[in-house]
Formats: C-alpha cells, structure tokens, sequence
C-alpha cells in the first residue's frame, strides 16, 4: 500500500512538472511534509541535495524521497512515476503539434499561467519557513534585485550568495 502511495504523489507530481525545477517545488512540500515522510527541515536540506545534484528537483526528489521511504526499489517506483506522465505527454504532443493549423504559441502562452502560479506557490511556502534569519532573505532579495538590473552571470549570483551567506554564519 506504501507503494502504492509513494507511485500515486510523484505520478501527479509528474503531471504538473512542466515548467521546471522550482515550479513544482511547493506541490512536492505539500504531498511529502504533509503526509510526515519528511520534516520541513529535512526536506529544505532535500531540496538542497536536489539543486546540487544534476538532473530536475522533481526527478531528484522523487529519488530521494523514494529510496527514504523505501530503499532502492521505492527510488525507482518514485523515480518512474514522475517521469511516466511527462514522457507520454511529449510523445502525445509532438504527435499533435505535428498537424497543421495548430497555434503553438498560444498554447505556449497558457502553459506560462500555470507555471508562473506554480513558482509563486513555491516561493510563499519557501519564504515562510519557520527559524529562517533575515540575513537569508536580504541575500536572496539583493540576488534577486541584481539579476533582474544586471547582466551578473547567474552562476556568479548563487556562487556569491553562498559565500556571503557562509561568511556571515561564521562571524555570526
């Protein structure tokens, strides 16, 4: 029955993953915190382990969460689950898309609706954590503010909040 579970949340997690990495994070919080398989702060430091690791959040934690929960063969139950619905919904779409007199861009257009309430789901719910310092919120605004004004390498942006960030938790 656990499997069951663990294949029913990555499998709709996998439904609503276009978009990215961070658009889903919020719904992953929800389905894995909510049902007690992590705790929040066990599952700040998952997605952490997800973002430095190659590959999407949502397959990264699927992953992680899967082999917490059940070893080897839940990363790979978790793991598929997520993957099976976005790999049938390309097959379906380039099938689709292929025909003619299909408006693509709009199409496009109302995919970014969606996501775009996805990121902003995912920021409110990583904004409030509990124990979460000013500090880090100042770096992530100032992050946030440079990238939007400048033409700053993104890289360099996570590279030097990290630092800065570390650097301020030592002298602190």
């Amino acid at each position: 029955m656990e499997a069951l579970k663990l294949f029913w949340v990555f499998f709709k997690i996998g439904i609503v993953s276009f978009g990215g990495g961070w658009t889903i994070v919020g719904l992953i919080k929800s389905e894995v915190v909510g049902r007690g398989w992590m705790s929040g702060k066990l599952f700040a430091q998952a997605v952490a382990m997800a973002q430095i690791t190659p590959g999407p959040v949502a397959l990264n934690m699927a992953t992680l969460v899967g082999y917490r929960l059940m070893g080897w063969a839940g990363s790979l139950l978790a793991t598929g689950a997520v993957l099976l619905f976005p790999a049938s919904a390309v097959c379906a779409a380039l099938k689709f898309l292929s025909r003619p007199g299909i408006d693509a861009a709009g199409i496009q257009d109302a995919l970014k609706v969606g996501t775009t309430a996805l990121v902003a789901m995912t920021l409110a719910s990583l904004a409030i954590m509990p124990g979460m310092k000013w500090i880090t919120i100042l770096l992530a605004a100032v992050s946030c503010l440079l990238s939007l004004k400048t033409k700053i390498n993104p890289l360099l942006l996570i590279l030097g909040s990290g630092a800065a960030g570390a650097l301020l938790a030592l002298l602190g």
